[in-house]
């Protein structure tokens, strides 16, 4: 139902976890910030013009676990919050800033110093606009 009030367009981000788990445990935990910058063409909620802009961040917390002996692969379930900021109000609840829960399950994927992990995120669950969207990151690995 969303969809089409807010229209269409890309987003751009940036991520950052604290995953302190060895390769010898099967189960752990993780925390992970983002900051997702968005940009809607032919948004009928703008009211100003045709774009609207918004911000998403979110701090999720959750597990991680390894499903088999391969210790480069990971599943992972997080639940957290989310903020969610746009130039513009969106209707109905014509507000520009809603806070709410957001939760995601992924898989991480470690290749020669570097993690793919690729989430599917729902958020905001409950008040404001609600969004199902799946989140790609690449990203260079510590110590």
């Amino acid at each position: 139902e969303d969809a089409r009030p807010l229209g269409f367009g890309y987003v751009l981000g940036a991520q950052a976890a604290w995953q302190p788990m060895s390769t010898q445990q099967r189960l752990g935990w993780s925390a992970r910030w983002s900051a997702v910058f968005g940009t809607m063409y032919g948004a009928e909620s703008a009211r100003i013009n045709g774009e609207l802009l918004t911000l998403k961040m979110d701090f999720l917390v959750g597990l991680r676990l390894r499903p088999a002996a391969n210790p480069s692969r990971y599943l992972t379930a997080r639940v957290g919050g989310g903020l969610y900021r746009a130039n513009q109000v969106i209707p109905p609840e014509m507000q520009r800033a809603f806070i709410g829960p957001v939760a995601s399950v992924g898989l991480d994927q470690y290749f020669s110093g570097w993690l793919l992990n690729v989430d599917v995120r729902y958020g905001l669950i409950g008040p404001g606009p609600t969004e199902l969207g799946l989140v790609i990151g690449i990203s260079k690995t510590g110590p």
